[in-house]
């Protein structure tokens, strides 16, 4: 019995753990899905959610820095947006951040000196 004619006679035997397998699948697909027509509305709302912020606002950083990160003045390495670096204790935004810096900052306790 080779590969095929075992699946197949799985999925006779188990109608509904592939019927399940199935629409997990499927429900996967529709999220991809989703996610990828409305990237721009589901960041301004992570935005809002996690720094009060918008996109316009997130948008007029990016042109201030130029694109760029602001310690490092590079384009983020991972093809990621620049990441929004804050005051832990106010919420303040302070500006864009490449993800090495992001996480190189986050390492030194948020200790800008």
């Amino acid at each position: 019995m080779n590969k095929a004619e075992k699946v197949k006679k799985w999925r006779e035997d188990n109608p509904e753990k592939f019927k399940a397998q199935y629409d997990r699948a499927n429900k996967k697909k529709k999220e991809q899905q989703y996610y990828q027509k409305n990237k721009e509305v589901i960041f301004e709302n992570y935005l809002k959610r996690t720094y009060d912020i918008n996109l316009e606002h997130y948008n007029t950083l990016s042109e201030k820095q130029g694109g760029v990160c602001a310690i490092c003045n590079q384009e983020c390495v991972s093809g990621r947006r620049l990441a929004v670096d804050h005051n832990h204790d106010t919420g303040e935004v302070r500006g864009l951040l490449c993800c090495m810096c992001n996480r190189g900052l986050g390492n030194l306790g948020d200790n800008l000196d």
